[in-house]
């Protein structure tokens, strides 16, 4: 079947990426999908200050390219899962507005650590972590 260009952009990539497996081309198991991920995601962080705009966006459509591929190989329609974690975002997000407007804080006053705390639902991962 078709794919409309009109679709919304992570619903088409979800369905192309279908389609190609339907048709018999080969896809990565889960681990090498998130390997994929992994590296996308490596090229957008080694490009944040030295790359342009277009090149930014080139390195973030493959970066949702990649993780698409692998919610398609976990059996998980990216779009619902995307739409699910905007809502659990938007719901801490009114909580964090609220508590901050109860403190009579701008949200501008609020410390980085407690909005991604907040937002991220736990605590910020950083690089030598290991919580990935």
């Amino acid at each position: 079947g078709g794919v409309a260009l009109s679709w919304p952009a992570l619903l088409r990539a979800g369905r192309l990426l279908s389609r190609a497996r339907r048709a018999g081309f080969p896809r990565p198991d889960a681990t090498r999908a998130a390997d994929a991920v992994a590296e996308a995601l490596f090229r957008v962080r080694a490009g944040v200050a030295e790359d342009g705009r277009a090149r930014r966006e080139e390195r973030m459509g493959a970066l949702l390219l990649a993780v698409t591929s692998l919610a398609e190989r976990l059996e998980v329609e990216p779009e619902d899962a995307l739409r699910e974690a905007t809502a659990r975002w938007e719901a801490r997000l009114r909580a964090l507005e609220s508590r901050l407007a109860e403190q009579a804080r701008p949200p501008a006053d609020a410390h980085p650590e407690e909005v991604a705390g907040s937002l991220l639902g736990a605590s910020p991962i950083s690089p030598g972590s290991g919580r990935r």
